[in-house]
Protein backbone atom coordinates (compact mmCIF):
# COMPACT_ATOMS: atom_id res chain seq x y z
CA UNK A 1 0.00 0.00 0.00
CA UNK A 2 2.41 2.47 0.75
CA UNK A 3 4.30 2.76 -2.12
CA UNK A 4 1.47 4.63 -3.32
CA UNK A 5 2.02 6.96 -1.38
CA UNK A 6 3.55 10.46 -1.94
CA UNK A 7 6.85 11.01 -0.05
CA UNK A 8 5.32 13.37 2.69
CA UNK A 9 2.77 10.85 2.80
CA UNK A 10 5.20 7.45 3.79
CA UNK A 11 6.88 9.75 6.04
CA UNK A 12 3.73 10.63 8.24
CA UNK A 13 3.05 6.98 7.96
CA UNK A 14 6.65 5.71 8.90
CA UNK A 15 6.33 8.56 11.67
CA UNK A 16 2.68 6.50 12.92
CA UNK A 17 4.33 3.00 12.18
CA UNK A 18 7.29 4.27 14.67
CA UNK A 19 10.01 3.33 11.41
CA UNK A 20 11.09 6.70 10.98
CA UNK A 21 14.52 7.05 11.77
CA UNK A 22 14.87 8.90 15.50
CA UNK A 23 15.76 12.56 14.64
CA UNK A 24 13.28 12.87 11.67
CA UNK A 25 10.38 11.60 14.57
CA UNK A 26 11.36 14.20 16.95
CA UNK A 27 11.77 17.04 14.49
CA UNK A 28 7.53 15.70 13.59
CA UNK A 29 6.72 15.46 17.28
CA UNK A 30 8.25 19.14 18.26
CA UNK A 31 6.29 20.28 14.94
CA UNK A 32 3.02 18.55 15.84
CA UNK A 33 2.40 21.17 19.38
CA UNK A 34 2.23 23.85 16.55
CA UNK A 35 1.23 22.93 13.81
CA UNK A 36 -2.74 21.91 13.56
CA UNK A 37 -2.70 20.83 9.80
CA UNK A 38 0.36 18.42 10.50
CA UNK A 39 -1.85 17.56 12.95
CA UNK A 40 -4.90 16.27 11.19
CA UNK A 41 -3.05 15.31 8.37
CA UNK A 42 -1.03 12.59 10.94
CA UNK A 43 -4.69 12.01 11.96
CA UNK A 44 -6.16 11.08 8.66
CA UNK A 45 -2.98 9.21 7.67
CA UNK A 46 -3.96 7.12 11.11
CA UNK A 47 -7.53 6.47 10.19
CA UNK A 48 -6.35 5.72 6.58
CA UNK A 49 -3.80 3.00 7.84
CA UNK A 50 -6.79 1.03 10.52
CA UNK A 51 -9.03 1.50 7.01
CA UNK A 52 -6.70 -0.28 4.98
CA UNK A 53 -5.85 -3.14 7.83
CA UNK A 54 -9.80 -3.75 8.11
CA UNK A 55 -9.77 -4.20 4.41
CA UNK A 56 -7.19 -6.85 4.60
CA UNK A 57 -5.62 -4.16 2.07
CA UNK A 58 -1.75 -4.20 3.43
CA UNK A 59 0.84 -6.72 2.94
CA UNK A 60 1.65 -8.78 5.35
CA UNK A 61 4.93 -6.54 6.60
CA UNK A 62 2.60 -2.94 6.62
CA UNK A 63 -0.24 -5.26 8.81
CA UNK A 64 2.30 -6.20 11.46
CA UNK A 65 3.55 -2.65 11.48
CA UNK A 66 0.15 -1.44 12.10
CA UNK A 67 -0.67 -4.15 14.39
CA UNK A 68 2.21 -3.37 16.84
CA UNK A 69 2.15 0.75 16.09
CA UNK A 70 -1.57 1.42 16.05
CA UNK A 71 -3.69 -1.67 17.80
CA UNK A 72 -1.72 -2.02 20.65
CA UNK A 73 -4.21 0.40 22.71
CA UNK A 74 -7.43 0.11 23.75
CA UNK A 75 -8.82 3.41 21.67
CA UNK A 76 -6.70 1.23 18.58
CA UNK A 77 -8.62 -1.74 18.72
CA UNK A 78 -11.68 0.93 19.02
CA UNK A 79 -11.03 2.06 15.77
CA UNK A 80 -10.51 -0.63 14.32
CA UNK A 81 -13.74 -2.90 15.53
CA UNK A 82 -15.08 0.67 14.07
CA UNK A 83 -13.20 0.30 10.51
CA UNK A 84 -13.92 -3.24 10.29
CA UNK A 85 -17.88 -2.64 10.86
CA UNK A 86 -17.45 0.14 7.92
CA UNK A 87 -16.15 -2.58 5.49
CA UNK A 88 -18.77 -5.20 6.72
CA UNK A 89 -21.37 -3.07 5.83
CA UNK A 90 -20.07 -2.06 2.18
CA UNK A 91 -19.66 -5.18 1.37
CA UNK A 92 -23.22 -5.79 2.34
CA UNK A 93 -24.66 -2.99 0.73
CA UNK A 94 -22.71 -3.64 -2.69
CA UNK A 95 -24.03 -7.17 -2.95
CA UNK A 96 -27.78 -6.23 -2.32
CA UNK A 97 -26.87 -3.45 -4.76
CA UNK A 98 -25.93 -5.81 -7.58
CA UNK A 99 -28.78 -8.24 -7.00
CA UNK A 100 -31.06 -5.31 -7.26
CA UNK A 101 -29.68 -4.74 -10.80
CA UNK A 102 -30.63 -8.21 -11.59
CA UNK A 103 -33.93 -8.02 -10.36
CA UNK A 104 -33.94 -4.61 -12.16
CA UNK A 105 -32.40 -6.42 -15.52
CA UNK A 106 -35.02 -9.33 -15.14
CA UNK A 107 -38.04 -7.19 -15.08
CA UNK A 108 -37.45 -5.26 -18.18
CA UNK A 109 -36.47 -8.36 -20.00
CA UNK A 110 -40.19 -9.31 -19.31
CA UNK A 111 -41.26 -6.34 -20.42
CA UNK A 112 -40.02 -6.74 -23.91
CA UNK A 113 -41.15 -10.01 -24.23
CA UNK A 114 -37.39 -11.72 -24.05
CA UNK A 115 -37.66 -13.29 -20.59
CA UNK A 116 -35.04 -16.11 -20.05
CA UNK A 117 -34.31 -18.32 -17.21
CA UNK A 118 -33.15 -16.21 -14.40
CA UNK A 119 -33.25 -19.31 -11.30
CA UNK A 120 -31.24 -17.93 -9.04
CA UNK A 121 -32.20 -14.09 -8.71
CA UNK A 122 -34.64 -13.73 -6.15
CA UNK A 123 -35.94 -10.49 -3.78
CA UNK A 124 -33.43 -8.67 -1.81
CA UNK A 125 -33.96 -5.92 0.35
CA UNK A 126 -32.72 -2.12 0.59
CA UNK A 127 -30.09 -1.91 2.02
CA UNK A 128 -31.61 -0.62 5.64
CA UNK A 129 -30.98 3.21 6.48
CA UNK A 130 -28.49 4.54 9.39
CA UNK A 131 -29.72 3.18 12.65
CA UNK A 132 -29.60 7.28 14.19
CA UNK A 133 -30.05 9.56 11.40
CA UNK A 134 -28.37 13.66 12.60
CA UNK A 135 -29.76 16.68 12.60
CA UNK A 136 -28.38 19.16 9.66
CA UNK A 137 -25.79 22.12 10.69
CA UNK A 138 -26.11 23.93 13.37
CA UNK A 139 -24.17 26.92 15.05
CA UNK A 140 -21.93 26.83 17.61
CA UNK A 141 -23.62 27.55 20.88
CA UNK A 142 -26.55 27.43 19.91
CA UNK A 143 -28.82 26.85 22.78
CA UNK A 144 -31.46 24.44 20.34
CA UNK A 145 -29.40 20.92 20.70
CA UNK A 146 -31.79 17.99 19.06
CA UNK A 147 -31.48 14.69 21.19
CA UNK A 148 -31.31 11.18 19.44
CA UNK A 149 -31.88 7.90 21.22
CA UNK A 150 -29.04 5.00 21.18
CA UNK A 151 -31.33 2.06 19.57
CA UNK A 152 -30.61 -1.16 21.28
CA UNK A 153 -28.38 -4.13 20.50
CA UNK A 154 -24.36 -4.58 20.16
CA UNK A 155 -22.10 -3.41 18.08
CA UNK A 156 -21.25 -0.77 16.18
CA UNK A 157 -23.85 1.74 15.77
CA UNK A 158 -24.48 3.86 12.23
CA UNK A 159 -25.00 7.53 12.07
CA UNK A 160 -25.65 9.40 8.94
CA UNK A 161 -25.45 13.03 8.67
CA UNK A 162 -26.84 15.18 5.61
CA UNK A 163 -24.40 16.52 3.26
CA UNK A 164 -25.42 19.61 0.90
CA UNK A 165 -24.72 18.95 -2.71
CA UNK A 166 -22.15 21.90 -2.93
CA UNK A 167 -20.12 19.86 -0.11
CA UNK A 168 -19.95 16.61 -2.33
CA UNK A 169 -16.15 15.68 -2.47
CA UNK A 170 -14.89 11.82 -2.89
CA UNK A 171 -13.35 11.47 0.48
CA UNK A 172 -14.78 12.58 4.00
CA UNK A 173 -14.21 12.00 7.51
CA UNK A 174 -16.14 12.61 10.65
CA UNK A 175 -14.57 13.90 14.34
CA UNK A 176 -16.84 12.82 16.90
CA UNK A 177 -16.03 14.78 20.12
CA UNK A 178 -17.63 12.60 23.26
CA UNK A 179 -18.73 13.71 26.61
CA UNK A 180 -15.99 12.70 28.41
CA UNK A 181 -14.07 15.25 25.29
CA UNK A 182 -12.42 12.29 23.47
CA UNK A 183 -12.48 12.73 20.24
CA UNK A 184 -12.85 9.25 17.68
CA UNK A 185 -11.32 10.24 13.89
CA UNK A 186 -13.65 8.28 11.88
CA UNK A 187 -13.85 7.28 7.87
CA UNK A 188 -17.09 8.26 6.37
CA UNK A 189 -18.91 7.55 3.29
CA UNK A 190 -21.50 9.63 1.16
CA UNK A 191 -24.60 8.35 -0.70
CA UNK A 192 -28.12 9.77 -1.46
CA UNK A 193 -26.92 13.43 0.14
CA UNK A 194 -25.90 11.75 3.77
CA UNK A 195 -22.68 10.70 4.94
CA UNK A 196 -22.75 7.64 6.82
CA UNK A 197 -20.18 6.14 9.59
CA UNK A 198 -20.02 4.13 12.47
CA UNK A 199 -19.10 4.11 15.96
CA UNK A 200 -18.17 1.46 18.22
CA UNK A 201 -21.15 1.32 20.73
CA UNK A 202 -18.48 0.40 23.30
CA UNK A 203 -18.00 3.99 23.09
CA UNK A 204 -21.16 5.65 23.02
CA UNK A 205 -23.13 6.69 26.31
CA UNK A 206 -25.55 9.09 27.29
CA UNK A 207 -24.69 12.76 26.71
CA UNK A 208 -23.43 15.56 24.77
CA UNK A 209 -22.14 14.66 21.27
CA UNK A 210 -20.27 17.09 18.50
CA UNK A 211 -19.97 16.05 14.85
CA UNK A 212 -17.37 17.56 12.54
CA UNK A 213 -17.69 16.62 9.39
CA UNK A 214 -14.32 17.42 6.89
CA UNK A 215 -13.89 16.99 3.34
CA UNK A 216 -10.40 15.34 2.42
CA UNK A 217 -7.49 15.28 1.95
CA UNK A 218 -7.19 18.95 2.78
CA UNK A 219 -9.62 18.65 5.71
CA UNK A 220 -11.93 21.39 5.10
CA UNK A 221 -14.73 21.53 7.92
CA UNK A 222 -17.89 20.87 6.06
CA UNK A 223 -20.54 21.32 9.45
CA UNK A 224 -21.03 20.86 12.74
CA UNK A 225 -23.94 19.43 14.71
CA UNK A 226 -23.89 18.77 18.31
CA UNK A 227 -26.83 16.33 19.65
CA UNK A 228 -27.80 14.89 23.32
CA UNK A 229 -27.53 10.89 22.62
CA UNK A 230 -30.18 9.21 25.22
CA UNK A 231 -30.07 5.86 26.71
CA UNK A 232 -32.24 3.79 25.30
CA UNK A 233 -33.83 0.47 25.50
CA UNK A 234 -31.44 -2.45 26.24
Amino acid sequence: MMERFTPEERRMAEYLLAILPENERRQIADRILVDEELYASLASMEESLIDSYARSELLPEEARMVEAALLSTVEGRARYRTAQALAAHERRTSRRYRNQWLLCAAALLVTCGLIFEFGAIRRVPLPQAASIVLPGEALRGSSHVESRTLPPGDGAVSFALPVAAADHVSRYAVLVRTPRRTELNLPARESSGAVYFTVDRALLQPGRYEFELYALPARTLLSYTPIDLLAGPR
